[in-house]
């Protein structure tokens, strides 16, 4: 995102991830502080509603989204995402929902009610 130190150009990124581990977290979290300082983190709604309106944006802003409803995302990822106050979207996989290493409907339903 930073090459040869060049400013990063107004938009919206799509930061995506499949799954995070334990001792990945640390990492992950450098990772999220850096791209802070580069801009904004915004809700997918609020991404889809700029691009929608293809409202001109004068910063960089980061949506942040984890794909196939894993249980780390649960476990792992959201509770740093609430202590650093960043949106998080997550796909789930429908048909895996409460399946070994999936996270259950009640997961989903406790990260979608923040």
């Amino acid at each position: 995102m930073r090459k040869l130190g060049a400013k990063l150009q107004p938009g919206i990124r799509f930061v995506c991830y499949h799954d995070v581990f334990k001792q990945e977290i640390g990492a992950l979290k450098a990772r999220l502080l850096q791209l802070g300082e580069l801009g904004d983190f915004i809700s997918l709604d609020r991404a889809i509603g700029l691009m929608g309106a293809q409202s001109p944006l004068d910063r960089s802003l980061f949506t942040v989204t984890f794909d196939n409803g894993l249980a780390t995302t649960h476990q792992e990822a959201w509770p740093l995402m609430k202590q650093l106050g960043i949106p998080l979207s997550t796909f789930l996989i429908t048909s895996c929902v409460g399946q070994p290493g999936y996270m259950s409907w009640e997961d989903a339903r406790q990260m979608a009610a923040l």
